[in-house]
């Protein structure tokens, strides 16, 4: 279940054995048409059962079964008002308050919503279940364009597949000896603001996003007075963050390149290792790929230390030791690679506006503001 939209998640399933006599399988199997109403945790995530999902099929305690008279009313109609703005705000003021806030089914009996006749209820649930078909349409192209770029980069970055014209064996390098340690700041995300005049980055910034590419403008992060920025070197275009701190070993190591989009200044803040790539040695648009050659990610786990929080230092960053491809090769494969973060890139642009377009037909068609004839 997913908050954003009604559709089931069916990419990873669990399954179970059963026994079609047992009480429990009888009491939480589903049929077509069903309401899922999360009641634990995230509460008010709102589900319908549809076609796309293999019966049998059951639910566990943290979801609440709701089956609809479908001559009073239409599930999908009904899903969609629930997981909309009146129904979001309803259901947080209904839960349950303490340590654990869930939903009792009395709760769940009790939900109140508003419908327009049955025929307006299908044409409004048909009109925003076309918007739906749209995203889950882009997300299975972004998906793919995801695969398709991992595995050109599983090529690309083990020298398995060479480009037209280049052949030749790939020089081990350490990181030390073709990029220039920088000054950072160590600001937490507290000190920063709107109001500075220089920008800084968080290690927050790269731990959430999704692009080994940092396009860096004024209106795009955070800023700090220059009487904070202290000793940290002001970023240029090509320079690469690296986080050096994070819950969990895969995201050690995480990077971006930068790219200076304005002339805003910036500087690199807390938990980052800010390196300058030598120009004669690592090529523009390259030195992000790095973070996903097999020895770099070998070489962090190695150097990884903590328990909770696991960090990595400076110096073992840059005693890391990966194989680096002539200089005019790397500017090949970057200008591959960062093609297809640029097909990435727009389609999830593209998504981001077909969501902005599905909140406010939400929020015009399941007010009654607008009315469908």
């Amino acid at each position: 279940m997913r908050r954003e939209m009604i559709a089931l998640n069916l990419a990873k399933m669990i399954y179970v054995h059963y026994d079609a006599d047992d009480a429990e399988a009888i009491r939480t199997s589903l049929r077509y048409g069903d309401l899922l109403i999360s009641i634990t945790a995230d509460i008010g995530i709102i589900s319908v059962v549809d076609e796309r999902l293999r019966l049998p099929a059951f639910i566990n305690q943290h979801i609440a079964l709701v089956r609809v008279d479908e001559s009073k009313g239409s599930p999908p109609y009904i899903a969609r008002y629930l997981a909309g703005p009146s129904g979001e705000k309803y259901f947080r003021s209904i839960t349950d308050t303490g340590a654990k806030p869930g939903l009792s089914l009395l709760a769940v009996r009790r939900v109140i919503f508003a419908a327009p006749p049955r025929e307006e209820q299908n044409a409004i649930a048909e009109a925003l279940g076309d918007v739906d078909t749209l995203l889950l349409g882009l997300d299975q192209l972004i998906e793919k364009k995801r695969a398709v770029k991992q595995a050109v980069m599983e090529q690309l970055l083990t020298g398995r597949r060479r480009l037209p014209g280049f052949s030749g064996e790939w020089s081990p390098f350490k990181l030390g000896d073709v990029m220039q340690p920088l000054a950072t700041a160590a600001l937490p995300r507290a000190m920063m603001s709107q109001d500075g005049s220089i920008g800084c980055i968080h290690y927050g910034d790269i731990h959430i996003g999704s692009d080994s590419l940092m396009r860096c403008d004024a209106a795009s992060h955070s800023r700090v007075h220059p009487s904070r920025a202290g000793s940290a070197s002001p970023l240029k275009t090509g320079d690469l963050l690296i986080a050096d701190a994070s819950e969990d070993v895969g995201g050690l190591g995480k990077a971006v390149e930068v790219a200076l989009m304005d002339s805003t200044p910036f500087i690199a803040g807390l938990h980052l290792i800010a390196l300058r790539p030598n120009p004669n040695l690592v090529a523009l648009g390259f030195a992000q790929f790095i973070q996903y050659f097999e020895q770099y990610r070998e070489g962090v786990q190695r150097a990884a230390s903590g328990v909770s929080v696991y960090g990595l230092s400076r110096a073992a960053l840059r005693s890391i030791e990966v194989p680096l491809p002539p200089l005019p090769e790397q500017q090949a494969i970057a200008e591959v690679l960062t093609a297809l973060d640029d097909e990435l890139r727009a389609l999830d642009e593209r998504r981001g506006k077909t969501q902005h377009l599905k909140r406010g037909m939400m929020a015009s068609l399941l007010s009654g503001k607008v009315r469908l004839r």
